[in-house]
């Protein structure tokens, strides 16, 4: 009986290094992209941790500027708005060359004694 001998390829004796390496490629693959996963998760967390922190701020901001806007802190302080003095009313008038005058009881006066009753 004659055994027929089978000629493999120069390759066939590397199948189990190279399986092998692959499961090992694939293995340290695994890892690190599990790795590269836990440290995104860790970095949204601290970024989540500031947007909390950002956003009590604001709220604290908003209400701070809720009370000192409020009528009661305005009128505490004394800036209230209120009806002027007829003084203190200037009008400007265009028919007139565009020249300031004052809203009083006072008789209309002219450019030269304006400047001076303003000082």
């Amino acid at each position: 009986m004659k055994y027929r001998v089978r000629h493999q390829p120069w390759w066939a004796g590397y199948r189990m290094a190279v399986l092998v390496l692959a499961l090992m490629a694939g293995l340290f693959g695994h890892v690190w992209l599990g790795s590269g996963i836990r440290n995104v998760e860790y970095q949204i967390g601290e970024l989540e941790g500031r947007k909390a922190m950002a956003m009590r701020e604001a709220k604290a901001l908003e209400a701070e500027m809720a009370s000192l806007m409020s009528m009661a802190e305005v009128d505490r302080r004394g800036l209230a708005l209120g009806l002027p003095d007829r003084e203190n009313i200037v009008y400007v008038v265009r028919d007139q060359g565009e020249l300031a005058r004052m809203a009083s009881y006072r008789v209309d006066l002219g450019l030269h004694e304006f400047v001076q009753a303003g000082q």
